[in-house]
């Protein structure tokens, strides 16, 4: 009656038969297919692995939300270049006469299987994924042993020579991005140090600018928030275009010695009264007086440019170019 255990079969209860002229067999009879009756009707109240786990994570208290200030990005001085205005980083392969890349001196292109990939430890390499490791070390003597293990099917018995001549250990292989030379191979093994440096420059330098780019958005944008009176503007110096020689070439200036004049008048006429009256100005002067006549200057000499100029306007024409079978059209 307690309850059934979790694996353990249900008792079977037989139907009692009658045992005396009383009746006392068939009452425990009649009980035992109550008690079975309950014992079918009672639930499952043991909980479930996936009810304790949630009760477990609803009792953990959850860690405090530490809010960390905003990242601002740091001060540059005068000298700073921009990502932008910086030289362009080098390959991390040559080219030939025909502009087609091939590997670098001291670089090997290699082909390696996958079983030789995960033999030397190279399976964390990535092709081509930003973010991920591209480049490997492997050292001398693990090759060595590869190569006298596997003998000639070993992918890198074709290469002994050039790993022994290597001037430092462990050397690197660096993953041959969608097969970039054209031979089929997947692999650069570097058997010579200045390649590594090269390599190591190229990688270094362009992490370095993709975090000043991200510097340089965000200096952007604290600078476009700023309010208008906060702003500081940069007194740039004048570069000169061009355009004060046009300005001196339409100014107007004089090119010649100011003409001096004098006007003489009798002594006599000084000092004594006048009577000012309105006159046509035809009773006054003669013709000759009011008129000013043209006359040539011989201190004064101008220069015309002149320019012949011919305009011949021609029909628009195209040339086209046509391939007519040699049959004739047919309606």
């Amino acid at each position: 009656e307690d309850g059934v255990a979790d694996g353990e079969e249900a008792p079977e209860f037989e139907t009692a038969q009658p045992l005396d002229e009383g009746g006392n067999g068939a009452e425990n009879a009649g009980e035992g297919l109550e008690l079975e009756a309950q014992l079918d009707e009672q639930p499952d109240e043991q909980p479930d692995e996936q009810q304790v786990e949630q009760a477990v994570e609803l009792e953990t208290p959850l860690p405090p939300v530490i809010a960390l200030p905003p990242y601002v990005p740091p001060e540059v001085g005068e000298d700073y270049v921009p990502v932008a205005q910086l030289p362009t980083l080098p390959l991390p392969h040559a080219t030939n006469d025909e502009g087609q890349p091939i590997p670098l001196p001291g670089v090997e292109s290699i082909f390696l299987t996958g079983t030789t990939v995960e033999l030397v430890g190279l399976g964390q390499l990535a092709s081509g994924v930003e973010g991920q490791q591209q480049t490997g070390t492997i050292s001398r003597e693990d090759l060595l042993k590869d190569i006298q293990f596997r003998g000639a099917i070993s992918d890198f018995y074709a290469y002994k020579a050039k790993i022994l001549e290597a001037d430092y250990s462990p050397l690197v292989i660096r993953v041959n991005e969608d097969d970039i030379f054209g031979d089929g191979n997947n692999y650069q093994l570097a058997c010579s140090k200045a390649v590594v440096d090269v390599w190591k420059f190229i990688e270094e330098e362009g992490a370095r600018r993709k975090l000043l780019l991200v510097d340089e958005e965000l200096r952007a944008a604290l600078e476009k928030a700023k309010p208008r009176s906060k702003k500081t503007y940069k007194v740039k110096p004048w570069i000169s275009l061009g355009s004060e020689v046009e300005i001196e070439e339409a100014s107007v200036r004089s090119r010649r010695d100011l003409v001096r004049v004098m006007v003489a008048r009798t002594r006599r006429e000084f000092n004594q009264p006048f009577k000012h009256s309105d006159k046509d100005a035809h009773e006054l002067w003669n013709s000759s007086q009011m008129e000013c006549r043209p006359f040539k200057d011989p201190n004064f000499d101008l220069r015309k440019m002149e320019q012949s100029l011919a305009i011949q306007a021609v029909p628009a024409q195209v040339d086209l170019a046509v391939q007519a079978g040699s049959l004739r059209p047919r309606p």
